[in-house]
């Protein structure tokens, strides 16, 4: 019971720095769902909640000022993302996973995405897109920015997937790497120079993709994957089993 009290404590103290949500100054294209979903998500690539940690919605509902049916839909957007799960009678907790989830998400995620580089190497249209989110980590990078520069990580992959041209591809991607990067994002705290050296190896399959040979381009999306998959383990040695 101590226990929990202190966790919710802690909740509250962080969401206490969260900004009212000024329903007036949202955008007509985005609406209060989004915008708490957004503020949620930031706090998650900032590291202000940890894997496994409870999200309280009356708390968070009161300290942004709208009512606690827009936190749940927020919440339910979310939860289709991979970034929190549900738990019944329980509630609802920021996304955590095993070491042999970690392991065979991996394992999987080698070939589909090599796949997706493979599929779009074709679309000069979306190799564009996928420069423009690795221009944004790239700022991000530069300024030290981890919250930015995750935020645009994400979106390149989830880019990549669309550029696939294969819809089943990218949503079986979406849901099996999301939580993934979640977990990860909300653990670890690389330094500036692994944020720079990511970008070079994003840009190397911008250039394979580019080159419009599609074989070439999966292998070498699969071998910088193998890649950023050794980094976590070096990062994260307790979470991923050793081989």
């Amino acid at each position: 019971m101590i226990v929990l009290e202190y966790s919710l404590l802690v909740i509250d103290f962080r969401i206490s720095n969260m900004p009212l949500l000024d329903v007036q100054s949202i955008p007509v294209s985005e609406t209060a769902r989004d915008r708490i979903a957004k503020i949620l998500r930031d706090a998650i690539f900032a590291g202000d909640f940890r894997p496994g940690e409870r999200v309280v919605e009356l708390q968070i509902s009161k300290q942004l000022g709208v009512g606690i049916t827009t936190v749940r839909e927020a919440l339910f957007e979310m939860e289709r993302a991979g970034f929190v799960n549900r738990v019944a009678n329980r509630g609802v907790f920021i996304t955590t996973m095993t070491q042999q989830e970690i392991e065979q998400v991996y394992v999987v995620r080698r070939e589909l995405e090599g796949l997706a580089a493979q599929l779009c190497a074709r679309s000069e249209t979306e190799r564009a897109q996928l420069q423009h989110w690795l221009n944004e980590m790239k700022r991000a990078a530069d300024d030290g920015d981890l919250t930015r520069f995750n935020h645009c990580d994400l979106e390149f992959h989830r880019s990549l997937w669309a550029a696939s041209g294969n819809p089943y591809l990218a949503d079986a991607l979406e849901k099996m790497v999301a939580p993934m990067f979640v977990f990860y994002l909300a653990r670890a705290r690389p330094g500036k120079g692994v944020l720079v050296s990511s970008v070079t190896e994003h840009q190397r399959i911008i250039d394979a993709i580019g080159a419009g040979d599609p074989k070439e381009a999966r292998r070498v999306t699969e071998s910088i994957l193998g890649k950023f998959r050794d980094d976590y383990r070096k990062e994260l040695p307790h979470c991923l089993p050793a081989e």
